[in-house]
């Protein structure tokens, strides 16, 4: 009978230590435990409970790493051991002239991307050549672009600094043109302009209105200076001088928009600020 009992004792024991060490999470385990095929057993679950450039591997703390800026400069992170490894991380790892392959971890001469060459040359992506050629309009003088179909820079704008006060870029086909011979200010309206923009206002007995434009002015007219919305179109900016309202979009488009109808919602910004500092000085 009392080897009945101890034997009972002992496998109630067993039982309550083997549900005690079995799990299906870390969570089910003790903080400095984690869960292994079923099991609890003492070790790190996260990279938080090693040392510094230790990562936490199967319950281990071990030198390793998780990402490239873990390695040394001429080391890249192997992420299926999470060991640095020697090789290029990235084209950055590398000289002028050169990129990163992937496969490899090697240096390679050539390119991928412009940035990967010299200022005064861009990358042919067919052969992944370095060769002379503009990559952007900064490459090229004040009143150049620069064409990316074979890369030179020509004549033409490719910003308001090559065109006159009163022109406006048209960057589609670049060329400065009179920003109020291509107004788009609509009936009963007269342009002016300053620094490249157009500013819409109606004409004596004339009333600007949203979505419409100018209307023949009535009694009830009265000018409210602190609601714009009332008499310019969406994403229409105005401006109030000598008890008159301009309106004008504060981005540059090709053709230029109607501001009394609706202005483009992105293209080049010219801040309220800037605006008011242009028409008042």
């Amino acid at each position: 009978m009392k080897r009945i009992i101890l034997l009972i004792f002992f496998l109630s024991i067993t039982l309550t230590t083997a549900s005690e060490n079995s799990c299906d999470y870390n969570e089910d385990c003790d903080p400095e435990k984690y869960c292994d095929n079923g099991e609890c057993k003492t070790g790190c679950r996260t990279d938080e409970s090693c040392s510094e450039n230790e990562v936490c591997l199967h319950g281990k703390c071990e030198i390793g790493c998780r990402y490239d800026y873990q390695c040394k400069s001429d080391e890249f992170c192997d992420y299926d051991t999470s060991k640095c490894r020697t090789g290029c991380a990235s084209d950055e790892s590398c000289m002028l002239e050169e990129y990163c392959d992937d496969d490899t971890r090697e240096c390679i001469q050539g390119c991928r991307s412009d940035y990967n060459c010299k200022d005064e040359n861009y990358c042919k992506l067919d052969t992944k050549e370095c060769l002379p050629g503009c990559r952007s309009d900064f490459n090229c003088g004040k009143k150049e672009y620069c064409d990316f179909e074979d890369r030179l820079c020509k004549a033409g704008c490719s910003s308001e600094i090559a065109c006159e006060d009163h022109e406006y870029c048209d960057y589609h086909i670049h060329k400065c043109n009179s920003t109020c011979a291509d107004s788009n200010c609509g009936d009963n309206s007269k342009c002016s302009t300053s620094n490249h923009r157009q500013y819409c206002s109606c004409y004596d007995g004339y009333f600007p209105q949203r979505d419409l434009g100018c209307r023949p002015r009535t009694e009830a007219d009265i000018y409210d200076n602190r609601n714009c919305s009332l008499y310019c179109g969406p994403y229409g900016k105005c401006l109030f001088k000598d008890n008159i309202i301009y309106c004008f979009c504060n981005v540059l488009s090709a053709p230029l928009a109607n501001p009394y109808i609706e202005c483009p919602s992105k293209f080049r910004k010219l801040s309220l600020k800037s605006a008011k500092t242009l028409m008042y000085g």
